[in-house]
């Protein structure tokens, strides 16, 4: 399970964990910047960036469980043969919207962490070591192969590398043509919402599925998918992490102070302000992997 990604109990609430967010505040402020406050500042341009669309990602994240949720209690109430069945057009389309905006705002914000990593590695990195405004996370890669060769680097190029494989949680979600992603953004692919009851079962349980219109085979489980998807990233950004933290303390220590990573930053869901402590189930609280590790340093 991963230590800094992922959802926590703390203070009776649910809270998510952020580990990577800290990169992007560390290298905005003193002793990692350099640079006088009103210049130009490339990582606090896109620390301030950071905090807006992590709020977007968590915000559509909750309102997809929740829409789940709804559409449970529409097929618990009568489904269409209850007395609000014009409930499931806006369930379907808020569903939809949710999914979209998600995964839109996870890869807004996988393309700034790219952008903050040579700021990482460098103090002070060339235009031909940084990616252009244009280019984002599918880039690192590329950049990282004309990187002279570090300790740090080669971990990164060994992170990366592992996404090419079939199971990763980039080829799940982003891949282009296959990815969940490239399918909302580039196909005639919808969620199509459904009931079905189980055999030996007599409650109808909700299929969320990301289907490709008239074209039969390409029908997936959604949840599914974006839970797996999701344990992947979080167990992916924590190495990633890891190595990032390691290059800050070296690089504090050259520079001849020292630094270690503060408490690992948190998300307040928007779910959480129920009047209710709200339990954390096994699966499904927004999609996350649950952290287990005893603390978050």
């Amino acid at each position: 399970m991963p230590c800094r990604h992922g959802i926590r109990r703390e203070d009776n609430s649910a809270v998510v964990l952020f580990g990577v967010s800290d990169l992007f505040e560390v290298l905005s402020r003193p002793p990692f910047r350099t640079t006088p406050l009103g210049n130009r500042h490339e990582p606090t341009n896109l620390a301030f960036h950071f905090r807006q669309v992590i709020q977007l990602f968590f915000y559509f994240l909750d309102m997809f469980q929740k829409k789940y949720r709804a559409f449970e209690q529409f097929l618990e109430g009568g489904a269409l043969a209850g007395p609000n069945p014009t409930a499931y057009f806006d369930i379907r389309t808020e569903a939809n919207a949710a999914a979209q905006g998600t995964l839109t705002n996870l890869n807004i914000i996988l393309d700034d962490i790219a952008r903050i990593i040579p700021y990482v590695i460098f103090r002070e990195p060339t235009p031909k070591q940084i990616l252009i405004l244009t280019n984002g996370f599918s880039e690192m890669k590329d950049l990282l192969s004309e990187y002279s060769n570090t300790s740090t680097v080669e971990q990164l190029r060994t992170l990366f590398a592992n996404l090419k494989d079939d199971a990763s949680w980039w080829k799940i979600g982003f891949k282009y043509n296959i990815g969940l992603r490239s399918r909302f953004m580039h196909y005639p692919d919808c969620l199509v919402l459904s009931g079905s009851t189980p055999p030996g079962e007599s409650k109808m349980r909700p299929n969320f599925e990301l289907c490709r219109i008239g074209t039969p085979g390409y029908t997936v489980d959604f949840p599914a998918q974006l839970r797996m998807m999701l344990h992947g990233l979080c167990e992916w950004l924590d190495k990633l992490d890891a190595i990032m933290v390691e290059r800050l303390m070296a690089r504090a220590k050259e520079d001849g102070f020292e630094w270690h990573p503060e408490k690992c930053p948190t998300y307040f869901m928007p779910i959480v302000g129920s009047a209710s402590v709200q339990a954390i189930p096994a699966e499904d609280f927004l999609y996350l992997p649950i952290c287990t590790a005893p603390s978050c340093t």
